[in-house]
This record gives C-alpha cells, structure tokens and sequence, in this order.
C-alpha cells in the first residue's frame, strides 16, 4: 500500500479524477515522498473486525433475500418477524449454552 502525501490542490474537487491521477503517479512512480503508516497496537483486532463485518454484511444480504422470497410468494412479513424467535421458546438443538445448573433459558416452556 503506498500512502503518498498531496502537495495543494488547484481546482475542483473530483474523487474519480484524483483517484485516476494518484493511480497513474503510482504506475509511473511520480510519487517521490512516500509515507508509511505502521499498524500500531490494534494490528491484532484487524482481521476479526474485518471478518465480523463480512459476517454482518452477509447475515444482512441472507435476511433481505429472503424476505425478497417471502414477499414474491404473496406472504406478508413485518421488519423483525421472520428473524427473531417468538419469546420464551429455545434453539432446536435446545439450549446453546452448556450449564451446571439450569439457567432460567432451559426452564421455560417451548411453543412451537
């Protein structure tokens, strides 16, 4: 990654034009004073704040599909409905958490 440092700017703003043009210095190496940025001390929370995100993108991206499928087969569903579980009820492979004793999750009768 090459981070340059940008003498004044004449003129308009323009990302895709300063985009263009900082690409082509790069290419042809116009860039003479280049700056590096290290890391620092959050370089261990990078990639699991990057993969959370991939995660949140993709568990939204699966809801919209198919609440998209929902809606072309004429069923009508509201903001969270088909997301959530009702309240009071458990996962099917029953509780998620493995506990000595019973937590007040377990004790609650299932409707399903």
């Amino acid at each position: 990654m090459v981070v340059a440092a940008i003498g004044e700017s004449r003129g308009q703003k323009d990302d895709a034009r300063d985009a263009y043009k900082l690409a082509d210095d790069v290419r042809t190496g116009a860039i003479k004073r280049r700056v590096f940025k290290d890391v620092g001390q959050y370089n261990r929370l990078r990639e699991p704040s990057r993969t959370r995100s991939m995660i949140v993108r993709d568990v939204v991206r699966i809801q919209n599909r198919l609440k998209r499928l929902y809606r072309s087969r004429g069923i009508a569903v509201s903001r969270q409905s088909i997301y959530s579980r009702p309240a009071g009820t458990r996962p099917r492979g029953g509780c998620p958490r493995p506990c000595a004793t019973q937590p007040p999750c377990c004790t609650r009768s299932t409707t399903r």
